[in-house]
């Protein structure tokens, strides 16, 4: 693996691609994303990315961005597969 594989690896595990296409990549911190983009464009993001923003202690609900179309976040796969699930969700989501 090379080490440009191995920099976009991380930057995908830890929410900071932005953007990617054939070799390039924007990479910006979560923080630096919600605050430049808004926090619709930065749920999107992440999302689009595989990761439930309940993961890195966010506790907004990402609403109508679920994949299954519902509202609330016990119904999404995403932070199911985050280990988010029952009490867990109800302490983070405000």
């Amino acid at each position: 693996m090379s080490a440009w594989q191995e920099i976009l690896k991380l930057a995908e595990q830890h929410g900071y691609v932005v953007q990617a296409a054939g070799g390039t990549a924007v990479l910006a911190t979560r923080e630096t994303q919600k605050e430049t983009l808004g926090e619709t464009k930065y749920y999107r993001i992440q999302r689009m990315n595989g990761h439930c923003p309940l993961k890195w202690g966010e506790t907004s609900r990402c609403g109508d961005l679920s994949p299954t179309g519902r509202p609330d976040c016990e119904e999404c796969s995403l932070a199911e597969q985050s280990g988010l699930q029952g009490s867990d969700l109800s302490d983070r989501i405000t």
